[in-house]
């Protein structure tokens, strides 16, 4: 999606999950997996493209750039950083630069990846975390949600949400979930692991195995469809991402859309979304860090105030902030004010 040429125009972006009829889009845009992006492209005005992992909700035209002269605006969440976090190839500093030396301006979505893209260019970038992902729905009451997830709602859930590779650390938290099961800390509880394995499924059962915990981890292993998210976060008590690298995580923002309290490790931009004490515990990338902070949020009267805690901190991933700075960032680089 990089152009070299003097084509310019409108480009807007719509969100992947309220696809427009009479609108062309283009899915599934793997260059290097950007998550958001704007193009050029004279006479383009009812094209879309849906970024590999996200959804965009604010309409070029509902935002006043109607003729747009820029080259191209791209978040480099996944551009740069998610690549560069924790999927390393040769190829990876020369075609960043190449890229990146065509865009006129950025929306980056952690410091980490700010740092990172600084490596590459000095263009004008602004920051905005990910919006909530509404178009999950809402919660839903926890027997309703257990009850369609086939859940005995007697018992109490933590949940591992979302595709299983490496740097994300399940292994990490299943060494946790052996320790707090050796204090006698796991009793009534299950850990739920929701989502499809993009790496070796079979170490991680012989670690189950191993450790004793057939009975307590309930493997998920599949594509978890839109409309089945909303059980998973309506039936956990929360949720955990013990990730060894990252710079931002989507289900981050999921969690925020059904105020699920979260216990996140301190890597990349995570405890930059999930304050510290306030909607969740920020904890060390360690097997013994994951299981304190479990056991420390697993009291009802933590969750019940993280959940209420969330109603307001959620206020800052709307999808009118993040237009605002997309808004933004066209004056920076067009050099026409905000209206």
């Amino acid at each position: 999606m990089v152009q070299r040429g003097g084509l310019r125009g409108v480009f807007h972006f719509t969100p992947s999950g309220n696809r427009q009829r009479g609108h062309r889009h283009i899915d599934g845009v793997h260059l290097a997996e950007p998550l958001l992006v704007l193009r050029d492209g004279a006479g383009m005005e009812d094209d879309a493209i849906n970024g590999h992992a996200g959804r965009v909700g604010c309409d070029a035209r509902g935002i006043g750039v109607q003729q747009m002269q820029v080259r191209a605006i791209i978040d480099t969440f996944r551009a740069v950083g998610q690549r560069s976090a924790h999927e390393r190839h040769l190829s990876d500093r020369p075609f960043n630069r190449y890229f990146l030396s065509s865009v006129d301006g950025f929306i980056y979505m952690s410091e980490q990846v700010h740092r990172e893209l600084r490596a590459y260019t000095a263009a004008p970038a602004l920051f905005s975390p990910h919006p909530l992902f509404e178009n999950f729905g809402e919660r839903v009451p926890r027997a309703e949600a257990c009850g369609r997830l086939g859940l005995d709602p007697a018992l109490r859930y933590v949940l591992f949400f979302g595709l299983v590779r490496d740097y994300k650390g399940l292994d990490l938290l299943l060494g946790a979930w052996a320790l707090l099961k050796r204090r006698g800390r796991t009793e009534g509880r299950r850990l739920i692991v929701a989502g499809e394995f993009y790496t070796a499924k079979e170490p991680y059962l012989k670690q189950i195995a191993a450790s004793g915990l057939r009975e307590e981890v309930l493997l998920h292993d599949r594509f978890i469809p839109d409309a089945g998210v909303k059980d998973y976060f309506s039936a956990a008590d929360f949720v955990v991402q013990p990730y060894k690298t990252a710079t931002q995580s989507g289900v981050t923002q999921i969690a925020y859309q059904f105020c699920t309290p979260m216990v996140v490790t301190d890597v990349g931009g995570l405890a930059e979304i999930v304050p510290d004490g306030k909607v969740g515990y920020v904890c060390a990338p360690t097997a013994e860090a994951i299981a304190a902070a479990v056991e420390r949020i697993s009291d009802d009267g933590t969750l019940a105030l993280f959940r209420r805690n969330c109603v307001g901190e959620r206020r800052r991933f709307s999808w009118e902030r993040m237009c605002d700075r997309v808004t933004e960032l066209y004056g920076l680089v067009s050099g026409t004010p905000e209206r």
